[in-house]
């Protein structure tokens, strides 16, 4: 297996990036698009001229579509999923879906179990980061709240302002008569 994935590594170093005829000098999108001309040299492999994809290129059977380590890839997106993989054939990747609480769940359940994750390198620091971003969004909807307390505060303040300019001046002596009374 080991084997196989040197011969791989090999392969893929010698492996030129694969593009379409003329995208280098015309305005082209840089993908592969295969020559079609009736004349086109890179249609008709000759010598100097871009190579085209082939069966060459491709990887040993045995390690087609497995990471560096030989295991092949497996989405995961929650704790019970990591629970049942096979870890000796299978490498747990968490899912883009999940969100931060989840996350964290899993890595913390994978790091009790010491389940090496394929997309995360350090787990811990990874975990450190997602505590904090979890906290700083708890203070920014705490702030957000408290402004908004604030703005609604002032706007009564306004209202009322409003209301006791709009009053004519004899209604303002009667309701100051009556504050005094009281």
């Amino acid at each position: 297996m080991t084997d196989l994935l040197k011969v791989r590594r090999n392969i893929k170093s010698k492996k030129p990036k694969f593009l379409r005829q003329d995208a280098n000098r015309l305005h082209l999108p840089q993908k592969w698009t295969r020559p079609r001309g009736m004349h086109s040299k890179m249609r008709l492999r000759i010598k100097g001229h871009k190579k085209s994809p082939s069966t060459g290129y491709g990887s040993p059977r045995k390690v087609k579509y497995t990471l560096k380590t030989g295991l092949l890839p497996i989405i995961i997106q929650s704790k019970n999923a990591l629970d049942a993989i096979d870890l000796k054939t299978r490498s747990p990747i968490i899912s883009s879906s999940v969100g931060d609480k989840k996350r964290l769940e899993i890595l913390e359940h994978a790091l009790s179990r010491n389940i090496a994750i394929a997309n995360i390198k350090d787990v811990k620091v990874h975990i450190d980061k997602i505590k904090q971003k979890i906290q700083d969004r708890k203070k920014q909807t705490i702030s957000a709240q408290e402004k908004k307390k604030e703005s609604k505060e002032e706007s009564l303040k306004k209202a009322q302002q409003k209301q006791e300019q709009q009053t004519p001046p004899e209604e303002q002596k009667h309701k100051e008569e009556q504050t005094q009374k009281e």
